[in-house]
This record gives C-alpha cells, sequence and structure tokens, in this order.
C-alpha cells in the first residue's frame, strides 16, 4: 500500500467513505448518519493537517537538515512545499485516527458528547503536542550538544 502516492490512497479513503454514506443514507432515508460522522472525522483530519502543516514549517525553518535526512525532502525551491505535504500527510491521518477513536469511543456511552464537544476536547492532544514537541526537542539539542563537546 506504501507504493500507491497518499493523493491515491486518499482519493480512495474518501470514495469508500462515500460508498458507506449512499449505503447508509439508502437503508435509512429518514436518519442518515453516515454523512454527520464522516463530516466530523474528515474536519478532524483537516485540523490534524493544518496542525501538521504549521508544525512542520516551524520545525523546517529550525532544523531544514531533519527534513533532508530523516524525511527525505530534498533541499530546492520546492523545499518548503514539500515539507507541507510531509506535515498535511502525518497531520491529517493522526487527526483522523484520533477523532476516528473518540468517534468509536463516544458511541458506546450512554450520553454521548455532540460534535462540537468531541472538536473542543482537541484543545488536549493538541496542547500535548505542542508541549512534548518543545521538551524532545529540548533533550535532543542538550544530547547533541554533550556527543558535540566530548
Amino acid at each position: 500500500m506504501q507504493s500507491i502516492p497518499y493523493r491515491y490512497r486518499l482519493l480512495i479513503l474518501f470514495l469508500l467513505m462515500g460508498l458507506v454514506v449512499a449505503v447508509d443514507y439508502w437503508r435509512n432515508p429518514t436518519k442518515p448518519t453516515k454523512l454527520q460522522e464522516y463530516s466530523f472525522l474528515m474536519l478532524s483530519g483537516l485540523i490534524g493537517a493544518g496542525f501538521g502543516i504549521v508544525n512542520d514549517q516551524i520545525t523546517c525553518t529550525l532544523s531544514p537538515a531533519y527534513f533532508y535526512y530523516f524525511k527525505n525532502v530534498p533541499y530546492g525551491s520546492s523545499f518548503r512545499w514539500q515539507v507541507s505535504e510531509v506535515g498535511f500527510e502525518a497531520g491529517f491521518f493522526a487527526g483522523f485516527l484520533s477523532y476516528g477513536i473518540f468517534l468509536l469511543i463516544n458511541q458506546r456511552r450512554k450520553l454521548p458528547l455532540s460534535y462540537r464537544q468531541l472538536l473542543q476536547i482537541a484543545r488536549y492532544p493538541i496542547t500535548w503536542a505542542i508541549v512534548l514537541a518543545q521538551i524532545t526537542g529540548f533533550i535532543f539539542y542538550s544530547r547533541l550538544q554533550v556527543y558535540e563537546v566530548q
């Protein structure tokens, strides 16, 4: 599956979701629910993608070598655009997956939360990602300084 380009995998995902929405509407024409659920997942994925793009743009400003050596993004005129693509891919997957899990857990509850309440919960993982990124970066930077001195 990795050999299939990301945009095609994303297209396959959207087509499958569209198929499920169509079948749900066909089975439950008075009260279809899949369109709301999948719209929520798409919005969650886009929020994650936006976070990933911003985070990777900041990271590539601080350390372009990270993307060159670890993400295989070559230097050049389209470097920032390619970094944005990497951020979109990782962020969309993270947002889609994490809120998909939230959605499944929420459906099992006796008193499920609204979609708005679920999106408000987003501040917690985003805050943790920002805090942990700073701490992790500091640890790696301090370790790197120790190795350079020796």
